[in-house]
């Protein structure tokens, strides 16, 4: 204590000697003296144990006794609950005075350190002590330990090596059960992280497929059936066709098509061959498309067909449409040439009736011919005209062309080209005016106009009502 620090010289501790909780083995459970609220405790009198207790547990209700043996018995009689002695006098006394119904339930939280005091003023003494009792081997140590301070027995399952090897074993299957149930989770998480991975890259191939501006679709190459379609395809066919055969979503057959590409696409070896490109009118839309037909390698492994078709219908009505102008520029072509031949005989013609009418016949009716012929000829010269203002490629000047007119000299032209089922209805105001424009390129448009109009009329023929009004707005 720091009172005997002042007279005496104190060795290092040589043994520490901790303070026990000691019961009847009847209290089948062990304590701590936070958990003995109320409890009445034997502490002997004279040691600072019994000041420790009552400055840190106040709760606890201490009973001063004599001496280390009367706390001991009053435990044992049933006179206390409980006795506070340290763990070598508590071995001591207990084996010399016979009492088996004692056990340590539990360490108090006080600690003696055992040291050996010497004069004050003999520190060289204390020094000598401390060299002597670091000369005592460790297994000397240990043996004179065991004999002066042994554990009070406990039962078997009450054992500290007992506890010590039951709770390292249930520590190494706790651990080993954590670890498992960690790569469980772990395992379930990386499973999660990659479905959603997939998913998510399904969802963008879908809404690429879906997006493009054709018709996708996946079939066995052995069963025909479907096993994807983009959305395009589904609503040209209006329908969903997974899991139906393709020829029969997709042709409305009975069987497998006769120009069926499937035995196209692998190679003998059993690899996917080059694509195959090909185009067709679909008979159930109605329309042509562009295919393309590859084999490829499905998520089973399997070879597939992967067909893209790209409609090309309104393409096809351009080629048509470019088809049919290039004629009509042939047919221009050769007219012009015609016109040219025509316009040099018209002007033979019109050159010897002019000529003739310089010196008028004597027969009336011989004069009045030659006049027709005049008027035949002039009229000739001016459709030859007309013809080649309209095969001319090049835009000629603009001046002020009578509009109702012109129109009129156009359709007069056209007549001949369109078909007999064709009527074309004319409402040609005069009053319409007069317009700045190339009368050929005004002819042109004009007929342009016309024929588009009696194409879409069809072979069954029609009516085509050509107007020119004068603008109502001014």
């Amino acid at each position: 204590t720091p009172e005997r620090s002042e007279y005496l010289a104190f060795t290092r501790p040589y043994i520490t000697i901790p303070v026990v909780i000691l019961v009847r083995r009847s209290l089948d459970r062990d304590l701590t003296l936070d958990q003995m609220a109320g409890m009445r405790v034997a502490v002997p009198r004279g040691y600072a144990t019994l000041e420790w207790v009552r400055e840190n547990h106040p709760q606890v209700i201490v009973e001063p006794t004599r001496d280390d043996p009367e706390a001991l018995q009053a435990v044992s009689l049933g006179r206390a609950d409980a006795a506070l002695v340290d763990l070598a006098v508590a071995s001591y006394y207990i084996d010399r005075l016979g009492i088996t119904n004692l056990r340590v339930a539990g360490m108090s939280g006080f600690e003696w350190n055992l040291r050996f005091g010497v004069r004050s003023d003999w520190p060289e003494f204390a020094s000598l002590l401390d060299k002597a009792l670091a000369a005592i081997p460790p297994a000397e140590h240990q043996a004179i330990r065991r004999r002066w301070i042994g554990l009070i027995e406990r039962p078997w399952y009450r054992r500290p090596a007992v506890w010590g090897t039951a709770l390292g074993v249930i520590g190494g299957l706790g651990v080993l059960l954590g670890l498992v149930v960690a790569w469980n989770r772990a395992l379930a998480r990386q499973v999660r992280e990659r479905t959603a991975e997939l998913e998510g890259a399904r969802r963008t191939l879908a809404a690429v497929l879906d997006a493009m501006d054709a018709q996708v679709f996946v079939a066995d190459l052995e069963t025909h059936e479907v096993l994807f379609a983009n959305a395009r395809m589904c609503e040209a066919f209006d329908t969903d066709p997974v899991g139906r055969p393709c020829w029969e979503v997709f042709r409305h057959r009975d069987g497998p098509c006769d120009d069926c590409t499937n035995f196209r696409l692998v190679t003998p070896e059993g690899e996917p061959a080059p694509p195959v490109v090909w185009e067709g009118r679909n008979r159930v839309t109605g329309r042509w498309y562009l295919n393309v037909d590859r084999a490829i390698r499905w998520i089973d492994g399997r070879l597939v067909r992967l067909e893209t078709s790209t409609d090309i219908t309104d393409q096809k009505a351009l080629q048509d449409r470019l088809r049919e102008a290039q004629k009509l520029e042939a047919v221009g072509t050769l007219a012009g040439g015609i016109a040219h031949d025509f316009n040099n005989i018209l002007a033979v013609v019109l050159g010897n009736a002019e000529l003739a009418l310089l010196n008028p016949p004597a027969d009336p009716g011989l004069r009045r011919r030659l006049e027709r012929i005049l008027e035949a000829s002039e009229r000739a010269r001016q459709v030859v005209a007309q013809l080649l203002a309209f095969c001319r490629k090049t835009e000629g000047p603009r001046r002020p062309v009578e509009a109702a007119r012109a129109v009129g000299d156009a359709l007069v032209l056209l007549r001949a080209a369109i078909p007999k089922t064709v009527e074309i209805e004319e409402r040609l105001a005069p009053e319409a005016g007069w317009v700045l424009a190339d009368p050929a390129a005004l002819q042109r448009i004009v007929m342009n106009l016309v024929t588009n109009a009696y194409q879409a009329v069809g072979p069954g023929g029609g009516r085509v009502r050509v107007a020119v009004a004068p603008d109502r707005d001014g």
